[in-house]
């Protein structure tokens, strides 16, 4: 039954994409992750960049990717979607306030899901994230190696305050600062990975800001640690996001990686469905130990950031956690209690289950899921909102709803419509 939910409208999309098709979204997927630096180098070249501007940029992306989807909708999707609008909706009444970033967050995950259910696969999910982290690497080395002439370009501190306000009113860590608040590692704490190369800067590169970029890795080495086919791909990913982990300064993605690469080599296949109970447990567990053991107080750090999630968890009352918060908080570092109080308990939960219930049957797919799923309890640990920026999250979506279509409803489709598949 679940197969049938995810793959129903798939037998009359099964003919070879187009190579037309292929670049549309090729485009679309580097235009999810170029587009803000492309207006900060607007912003720093030409004219200011206000939010109406990025907003709308993003309107357009949406767009173009529905554009290409919208003939097909594969009916548990859109179960999904309607599940989605009516809680947002519930919500809003409730609440007596429209959340929009709740909508966006939700029409992120939705569309680039759809867009890989409908024409990913794994060689463009290669191609993408070879370009990309191509490209990271060209300019985050130009960023390290020619910072004067990088921010003559990309004035980041600028492009941000004009976006959000941060940093206008003496948030800058020196005068005269042009990168990122987060740019930089502050006295007293110092950078992580190899402080005596790269000094106290954290490279951005295309992403802006480092944590993103660091993001993006974690997403690059879970593929690469999972995918099938050429040997030498996965080593260059690998050791691209590694080379990128390192130039950002990522202490999530350095513990991450460690994480991930123990799972891979020491986890059985049978067993990746355990990583689906991750983000609950990983809940439960920074909670229990915040409010019970922890007695320090607080740094900023990565176990730092793990208490203080836990702490916050500990203030939400009943209504919070199910999504009846009103005025909304502001939970910049703790995604459990962004995700909580935006979209409720109930509807996380069926979200959750439906993702695992995609009947998968190829071990990249099963992998790719399980990994995805402990990146998403970490990052929801010690980030509020990092899960569902653009730039990162649509090509992990777009990532998964690939795999979800090679490794079961493409199957299931190709079976049901009666064509004999051959492997080869």
């Amino acid at each position: 039954m679940s197969a049938l939910l995810w793959s129903r409208p798939l037998p009359a999309a099964l003919q070879a994409h187009t190579s037309s098709s292929e670049r549309a979204v090729l485009a679309l997927l580097l235009a999810s992750v170029l587009y803000q630096s492309l207006l900060c180098m607007v912003n720093t070249l030409l004219f200011a960049i206000n939010p109406t501007l990025v907003a709308l940029v993003e309107a357009l992306i949406y767009g173009g990717v529905l554009r290409l989807v919208y003939r097909r909708l594969p009916l548990g999707l859109a179960l999904l979607a309607l599940l989605a609008l009516v809680n947002l909706l519930s919500l809003t009444v409730l609440r007596g306030l429209l959340d929009a970033k709740s909508v966006r967050d939700i029409l992120i995950i939705l569309l680039f899901f759809w867009l890989g259910l409908r024409h990913g696969s794994a060689a463009l999910v290669d191609k993408v994230l070879l370009l990309v982290v191509g490209v990271a690497l060209l300019l985050g080395l130009f960023e390290w190696l020619a910072l004067e002439w990088y921010i003559r370009v990309f004035h980041t501190f600028s492009y941000f305050v004009n976006q959000s306000g941060i940093g206008r009113d003496g948030g800058a860590i020196f005068s005269g600062q042009a990168l990122t608040l987060n740019g930089f590692r502050p006295d007293g704490i110092g950078r992580t990975i190899l402080p005596w190369l790269f000094g106290p800067h954290r490279i951005s590169s295309i992403f802006l800001e480092p944590v993103s970029l660091g993001n993006f890795s974690v997403i690059v080495l879970i593929w690469a640690l999972c995918r099938e086919g050429e040997r030498r791909v996965s080593l260059l990913l690998a050791a691209g996001a590694a080379m990128l982990i390192a130039l950002s300064d990522s202490r999530f993605g350095l513990a991450m990686s460690a994480m991930l690469i123990a799972l891979r080599l020491l986890l059985p296949l049978r067993a990746t469905a355990l990583l689906a109970l991750a983000p609950w447990a990983m809940m439960a567990a920074v909670y229990i130990y915040s409010n019970c053991f922890f007695e320090g107080a607080y740094s900023d750090s990565f176990v730092g950031r793990l208490t203080y999630t836990g702490k916050v968890l500990g203030t939400l009352e009943v209504g919070d956690m199910l999504g009846l918060q009103s005025p909304l908080g502001n939970y910049g570092d703790m995604g459990y209690a962004y995700v909580l109080t935006r979209f409720g308990l109930p509807f996380l939960l069926l979200g959750w289950g439906l993702l695992w219930l995609i009947p998968l049957h190829s071990a990249p797919a099963l992998r790719v899921r399980a990994l995805i799923s402990l990146y998403i309890a970490m990052i929801l640990s010690i980030s509020g909102t990092s899960l569902f920026a653009l730039k990162s999250a649509g090509l992990l979506w777009f990532l998964v709803g690939s795999l979800c279509a090679e490794g079961g409803a493409r199957q299931e489709a190709l079976s049901h419509a009666g064509v004999q598949r051959h492997d080869h």
